[in-house]
């Protein structure tokens, strides 16, 4: 996954390994078997139109978030809301996805479940302020145009592509942020929208 190295570069690999009592190599594995985890939840949770409405109503409250913060600085990142972020996407399943991807980045060094939901509760939120900054823009109402003045240059690069997305929701049937999301999110299931999204970031 390309985000990977995109998050290495700011960092974080190295700040969860140290949280974590990890090495950086456990770190990467766990986040290379959650985002996957996590984007085909989301995108399965958000097939129907009452799904997604309820999933850009969630989005409200993470499109104001300093990406930039949470990337370099974890402590900027809340776990009891990774967990409910978590609790929403998986629901009674939560266990079960940490739990497999706990064994499957166990090798020469075991990786508790406890360590793996920890990681994920920083993934989380990370994820959810990603799509909410590729869909909403920095407006507080609707998305944002290219012609708007950038607040950083982080949320700047973020909402470069938003011209071609609102290109997409004119020929959608769906409309506003639910529409916005529905062609946005990942239809292949393997995270890749992700790397979309962060593609003109850093």
């Amino acid at each position: 996954m390309d985000i990977l190295k995109t998050l290495e570069n700011q960092g974080l690999l190295d700040n969860l390994a140290n949280q974590f009592g990890l090495d950086k190599a456990q770190v990467g594995s766990i986040i290379e078997k959650g985002l996957p985890s996590i984007t085909n939840q989301i995108s399965h949770n958000t097939a129907d139109q009452g799904g997604l409405d309820s999933f850009a109503q969630a989005l409200t409250d993470h499109r104001d978030r300093d990406l930039g913060g949470m990337l370099k600085n974890t402590n900027n990142i809340s776990a009891l809301e990774g967990g409910k972020i978590l609790d929403h996407i998986f629901g009674r399943n939560k266990d079960k996805v940490e739990e497999e991807i706990s064994r499957e980045v166990s090798n020469d060094q075991p990786v508790s479940k406890d360590k793996v939901d920890g990681i994920l509760k920083i993934i989380a939120p990370i994820v959810m302020v990603m799509i909410a900054k590729r869909a909403f823009g920095k407006k507080a109402k609707g998305p944002q145009t290219q012609t708007q003045a950038p607040t950083s240059k982080t949320d700047d690069r973020i909402t470069l592509d938003l011209g071609r997305e609102r290109e997409k929701l004119d020929n959608n049937t769906k409309s506003g942020i639910p529409g916005i999301l529905n062609s946005m999110l990942d239809k292949n299931k393997n995270g890749s929208f992700l790397d979309d999204l962060l593609g003109n970031i850093f």
